[in-house]
């Protein structure tokens, strides 16, 4: 059911809003890279009307800083209702339920609108959007779509945030370096500081942002794991996850699209590769159960 065609144009959808969101969070990022380039004019100038006009322009970043964040919430919220969408679809259809007890349900015209405004021909980038657990029961192919999604934020994220971490330290010795080489005064550290507010600022809540989400993504995963211990989850537990899933989904950190793409086709295989072991260990457990 995950190929039919109405479903893949959710899927696009989802990804055009996904896609604008990180839009957004780029444009955010270039405002705030030219904003600490200017800044290091500091460093070589000793014109007071220069550094206040630099001074405003932080200001002026942090304000634009602000209202884009305000559009990459939208979309990504729209976006994550989307996938919401087309999750609880596959799921209702398994178990034979009606597809708004999973909650934060779109209606069947909000999605036809929404759908209709980023219609694709070409969809085969969305076919097989889960690894095949079709082998398994009902209850546990959802369980393990679900958990799908949770594995491939975790490994996403970690990865990010690394790379995150790596780029503020180096940031940091540049910064330092020219300092040094340079013979700033202190005022003009505190300075330079104040004019890479928008950065410092920036750096601080990706950062953060990304340890929340990493955190909140070891949570959904911690209650997936007493699930499967106890091997007795019903519908409702499922619905509790997806509900986790979803407000995750539309309040997390946005990874870009360029890393997203360079560590996709690796992830995917290695899902992939999942599914295929814990079909054939469900199978031979049911069987011996039976047995």
């Amino acid at each position: 059911m995950q190929n039919e065609a109405f479903l893949l144009q959710c899927l696009a959808a989802q990804r055009s809003k996904y896609t604008t969101a990180k839009k957004f969070n780029i444009w955010k990022m270039r405002i705030i890279l030219i904003s600490s380039i200017a800044s290091f004019t500091t460093c070589f100038i000793k014109c007071y009307t220069v550094i206040a006009v630099l001074y405003l322009f932080t200001i002026i970043v942090l304000i634009a800083v602000k209202y884009l964040d305000g559009f990459i919430a939208k979309f990504q919220k729209e976006a994550a209702q989307i996938q919401q969408y087309f999750d609880t679809s596959l799921y209702s259809c398994v178990l034979e339920e009606n597809k708004e007890s999973w909650g934060h349900i779109m209606s069947e015209y909000e999605i036809t609108d929404v759908v209709s405004k980023y219609r694709q021909n070409d969809l085969s980038e969305f076919k097989n959007w889960y690894s095949d657990y079709s082998s398994i029961t009902p209850i546990e192919q959802i369980f393990y779509c679900q958990r799908e999604n949770i594995c491939w934020e975790n490994e996403l994220k970690n990865s990010f945030l690394n790379l995150c971490s790596v780029i503020v330290i180096m940031g940091t010795i540049i910064l330092l370096i020219m300092a040094i080489c340079f013979n700033t005064e202190f005022y003009k550290i505190i300075i330079l500081l104040a004019l890479f507010s928008p950065f410092i600022e920036y750096c601080i809540s990706s950062i953060y942002f990304l340890k929340k989400d990493i955190s909140d993504n070891r949570l959904i995963n911690e209650n997936c794991n007493v699930l499967e211990k106890k091997k007795l989850y019903d519908i409702k537990d499922l619905i509790n996850v997806q509900d986790m899933i979803y407000k995750y989904r539309a309040n997390n950190y946005i990874v870009p699209d360029f890393y997203y793409k360079i560590h996709r086709d690796k992830q995917q295989k290695k899902e992939d590769n999942k599914a295929k072991n814990i079909s054939e260990r469900l199978n031979i457990n049911n069987k011996d159960q039976e047995g």
